[in-house]
């Protein structure tokens, strides 16, 4: 990855909140590249993502901590505790999703993989 393309992801992930014309303009490139960019780096702007949601766990965990002292009337202090929750939970710090997948049948029909095939050998036959 050149210098300029790191600045540009830096300007997307840091400065502009993922504007990708806006992080192309700072970084002196034109808009078409910087969506090729955007594109060819993902996995690297998807690990930025993730740090800077590891980072907002500090403030989000504090906030809620706070929340359990404060007084619960106001609609602001609700909003940010909602905030809070979810930057926790997308970050993977309190939720972990799984799932179960049941499938049931009213008919009874069931579906078999093919059997391998039987080779009988006459010579082998129990008839007398």
């Amino acid at each position: 990855m050149t210098d300029n393309e790191m600045l540009f992801l830096e300007y997307l992930v840091e400065e502009t909140n993922g504007n990708i014309p806006e992080a192309a303009e700072l970084t002196g490139i034109s808009v078409k590249y910087g969506y090729a960019l955007a594109s060819k780096h993902k996995e690297e702007i998807s690990l930025k993502v993730r740090d800077r949601l590891a980072i907002a766990t500090i403030p989000a965990s504090k906030k809620i901590i706070d929340s359990l002292e404060a007084d619960h009337t106001s609609t602001k202090g609700e909003l940010q505790l909602k905030a809070a929750e979810s930057i926790l939970d997308r970050s993977g710090v309190t939720k972990m999703q799984s799932m179960e997948v049941k499938v049931e049948s009213d008919n009874g029909l069931f579906i078999l993989p093919a059997k391998a095939p039987v080779v009988v050998d006459p010579e082998d036959s129990d008839e007398s």
